[in-house]
């Protein structure tokens, strides 16, 4: 089941906020402020948007940052459910530092797709579509991975 393309431009718009929000304080040693701020874009934008979305994956509890909280709703109530998956800043302190790899990270899926987990740190993987179920794997290596990733794309494209 795919998700209607009308959604896409609003759901990176959201992660682009929470981009924005997150630079007005590179350099600045505020990790708290940087994150507030990326949660607050993000939580804005996704507000605008005509769907039920679920936060079923949120960031913040565990570290007692600001937070769009698990089990958190938003949207404009109405239209499509959503489950969506947030981490509004991943990279704080790359960001308060003003380093490089700091980054606004979404997952969406339709309602019931996407595990609805507590707030802990975890491994996660993912890859784009048309690949075979469980073509990865946490316990390999990364450079196994991206070797299996990349044989099965040259076998997909042909």
């Amino acid at each position: 089941m795919s998700i209607d393309k009308k959604y896409i431009l609003p759901f990176a718009l959201a992660t682009e906020r929470a981009a924005y929000g997150a630079s007005l304080f590179v350099g600045k040693n505020d990790k708290i402020a940087a994150d507030q701020a990326a949660v607050d874009e993000m939580r804005c934008q996704l507000n605008k948007i005509p769907i039920k979305g679920k936060i079923v994956i949120g960031e913040g509890e565990l570290d007692e940052a600001p937070m769009l909280y698990v089990n958190e709703v938003v949207g404009l109530g109405f239209g499509e459910e959503f489950d969506i998956a947030v981490d509004p800043l991943e990279g704080t302190n790359f960001t308060v530092k003003n380093l490089p790899n700091a980054l606004s990270v979404m997952a969406v899926s339709k309602t019931k797709c996407l595990l609805n987990a507590p707030d802990m740190y975890m491994e996660k993987i993912a890859i784009g579509p048309s690949l075979p179920n469980n073509l990865l794997d946490l316990d390999k290596t990364i450079i196994d991975n991206v070797k299996i990733l990349s044989n099965a794309k040259k076998y997909n494209s042909r």
